[in-house]
């Protein structure tokens, strides 16, 4: 029980980055470079509403990520640099196509 005490849960807004990707997806990868942080649900900022687990449902511009991390800080991190990771990410298979494609 102590060590959930050191948590906290918090809503940051989703970056650009993430709209269209499954709420599944962003966890993965949010495990993947920081298993201490956790995504948990959305705000949708259609309808205000928070859904825990979606699982499959799609990010839409203007929602919130609700997250659970030891610090604001912490999760804000995670938040921007997992963002740089996909990009970064999507940009190279971008040229891996457009490579293809040439071919």
């Amino acid at each position: 029980y102590m060590h959930g005490a050191a948590y906290s849960v918090y809503d940051l807004p989703c970056p650009k980055g993430w709209v269209n990707f499954s709420f599944s997806q962003v966890c993965s990868l949010y495990y993947r470079e920081d298993p201490s942080v956790f995504l948990i649900g959305v705000r949708s900022m259609k309808s205000g509403r928070v859904t825990l687990n979606p699982r499959d449902s799609s990010i839409s511009l203007g929602d919130t990520l609700i997250m659970m991390a030891k610090s604001r800080e912490e999760a804000l991190n995670l938040l921007y640099t997992s963002q740089h990771t996909m990009i970064t990410a999507r940009n190279a298979e971008d040229q891996l196509v457009e490579a293809l494609l040439r071919e």
